[in-house]
């Protein structure tokens, strides 16, 4: 049996060549890819948010909370030592 020694900066520069490599040759593919991952994205975050205001109870929450944003008394302080003790 044959064990090769190769040092990690070696390895990284063979590993990162051979990414540059296959990068170059399937750019299109890759981009492709990508803008198709990001559309994906996007549509699940508008499905999750037409989900959470399907519900009119829901719906009413989050505009309160969003409208409390706004309004700095309804903000509740927490002390960060107190909260190491727990």
């Amino acid at each position: 049996m044959l064990h090769l020694t190769i040092e990690e900066t070696q390895l990284k520069n063979i590993l990162k060549s051979a990414l540059i490599e296959i990068f170059e040759e399937r750019r299109d593919l890759l981009v492709d890819i990508a803008e198709e991952l990001i559309e994906q994205k996007s549509s699940v975050k508008m499905d999750t948010t037409e989900y959470l205001l399907s519900n009119p109870a829901n719906a009413q929450h989050l505009y309160q909370a969003l409208q409390d944003l706004e309004n700095p008394s309804c903000y509740k302080y927490v002390d960060l030592a107190e909260l190491e003790k727990i």
